[in-house]
């Protein structure tokens, strides 16, 4: 293969790890669009944007779509008893109540609720650090409670992109935690999947006898780590620039620019920066030329405005299917919008390729 088509091929791997980071991202932006809609710019909000996320969980679990299960929002936002429910068909199977609790006053009214047989018919599911925060309270009580693996600092990360103004003193400290979690989620997914794509690229190779089992479990392990590291770092970086944007807004004292500041067009700018910044690198240490540097700059931009655009419809699309949703919509939307954006960008460069 040519050095130029090396090159173009190893760009278009690299700018794949900002998918896994950037789709969850987008994600949470939505959510935190539905949550405000449901219930408003209130400090309750966190306990929203956890039902969420539990029920499009529950959703995308593949032994819950077999059964033909759904899971949805009461309708009421003052429901005491469940916060969502889980049916078949008009048939509703169980109800669920979650919790997203931080202190011990909200630990202590968890144990009275549970006593008055509040939550009697209800399947109580909690945040980890809820979790967590149980254990060291040594709670004890009759009704299993089950953690949602969803976390706290990230319902609270995803608040504040909101522009909810939140009791918590450290939101920060919070959010820098929570951007740290979201790293190493993106490289998690990043490694399933480039693993993936590296085993089934190799596997004829290994069926032919052209390389060993061992070369072909390290060629695998190689293309994860890359990717790993590749997207972890990407993620952190972009949202650090998402975070930063929010804290300069807070210093101005604009909520309404802070909303902005947190909101999916942020996500979307703030990972194409992150590309950008990349290739300006690139250009500078001599690994790309001037030429391949405006063809990435165009393509950064294309894609940005297609994830943008794409997020948006996708989130149109996702809340007309009920079990799909705002948010999941949003996210497949902003995923398929920044590669067309980015295709029809790259395309227009080959343009200029072929008049020359």
């Amino acid at each position: 293969m040519p050095a130029s088509n090396q090159k173009s091929e190893k760009s278009k791997k690299s700018r794949k790890a900002n998918y896994a980071g950037n789709t969850r991202e987008t994600y949470y932006d939505f959510v935190g669009m539905e949550a405000t809609k449901r219930v408003g710019k209130c400090p309750q909000i966190k306990g929203t944007i956890h039902e969420i996320i539990l029920r499009d969980k529950i959703n995308l679990t593949p032994k819950n779509m077999l059964n033909g299960k759904s899971c949805r929002l009461t309708k009421s936002t003052r429901s005491t008893s469940s916060d969502m429910v889980i049916m078949k068909g008009k048939k509703i199977t169980s109800r669920i109540q979650a919790k997203d609790l931080t202190n011990s006053s909200s630990i202590n009214d968890l144990n009275r609720k549970i006593a008055s047989k509040q939550y009697n018919n209800s399947k109580i599911m909690v945040t980890d650090e809820t979790k967590e925060l149980l254990k060291k309270a040594k709670f004890k009580s009759r009704k299993s409670i089950s953690s949602s693996g969803i976390s706290s600092k990230t319902t609270t990360r995803i608040a504040d992109n909101q522009g909810v103004k939140l009791p918590n003193k450290s939101i920060f400290n919070n959010n820098l935690k929570d951007i740290s979690n979201q790293a190493v989620n993106a490289a998690a997914v990043s490694v399933a999947i480039e693993a993936g794509v590296a085993a089934a690229q190799n596997f004829n190779d290994l069926k032919e006898g052209y390389i060993s089992g061992q070369e072909f479990t390290l060629k695998v392990a190689k293309t994860a780590a890359i990717s790993s590291v590749k997207a972890g770092s990407k993620t952190v970086s972009a949202l650090l620039i998402k975070e930063g944007g929010k804290m300069v807004a807070k210093n101005i004292g604009k909520q309404g620019l802070k909303k902005a500041a947190g909101s999916n067009a942020a996500t979307a700018v703030a990972f194409g920066l992150v590309e950008q910044g990349l290739d300006t690198i690139k250009l500078a240490s001599g690994e790309i030329d001037g030429s391949t540097y405006v063809k990435n700059t165009i393509e950064n931009v294309g894609s940005t405005g297609g994830a943008i655009s794409g997020a948006m419809y996708g989130a149109a699309l996702g809340s007309a299917i009920p079990i799909v949703g705002t948010a999941i919509g949003a996210a497949l939307g902003g995923i398929i919008g920044g590669i067309g954006g980015g295709g029809i960008a790259n395309g227009f460069c080959s343009l200029f390729d072929w008049w020359d």
